[in-house]
């Protein structure tokens, strides 16, 4: 069967308009990449989250927010914290330990955490979780409804000892 060019050009067209009739109405189903998660027009909608490290001693961790790290080597199987525009903060550690043999892998003389969020050069916290406690396994979950400001540039989370806002054991980012 002979197909003239102009044909051709006619179906290769009509194609490529399907598929892009396609791709719009799939998009148009998943609601412009916000899942359903989000919640954005109730204010649920994530501005932050990122995983946590442990605050080392050896080398010593900086000063963060004027905030010290802590006197130990921590380590921390796992953590995330997550900030929601609504100003829901959830922090969560799983294994934030001394390792052995000073703190025998326990949180050794840590018996609570808290957490808060830093903005900017700030040296004052937005917020502060209430003070959760810590499994001998170094398992915890911090929350809290937090008041955001309007801005908030390098947003920080730092984990608390003993609800001690002078010093953290975990701080968002990653490594350790």
């Amino acid at each position: 069967m002979h197909v003239s060019k102009r044909t051709a050009v006619v179906m290769l067209s009509a194609a490529a308009l399907a598929g892009s009739a396609t791709t719009a109405v799939t998009a148009t189903g998943h609601q412009g990449g916000k899942s359903h998660s989000d919640r954005g027009r109730h204010g649920g909608q994530k501005v932050f989250e990122s995983t946590m490290a442990p605050s080392m001693n050896a080398p010593p961790d900086p000063m963060l927010h004027g905030v010290s790290p802590g006197n130990a080597p921590w380590v921390l199987r796992r953590g995330e914290a997550r900030l929601r525009r609504d100003g829901r903060l959830r922090v969560v550690v799983r294994g934030l330990v001394i390792p052995s043999p000073s703190g025998d892998n326990t949180p050794g003389p840590v018996m609570t955490v808290s957490a808060s969020l830093y903005c900017g050069n700030d040296t004052t916290a937005v917020g502060t979780t209430p003070a959760v406690a810590i499994s001998r396994r170094g398992d915890a979950r911090m929350a809290a409804r937090l008041t955001l400001p309007a801005k908030c540039l390098a947003p920080v989370v730092l984990v608390h000892p003993n609800n001690n806002p002078g010093a953290y054991i975990s701080a968002s980012g990653f490594g350790g």
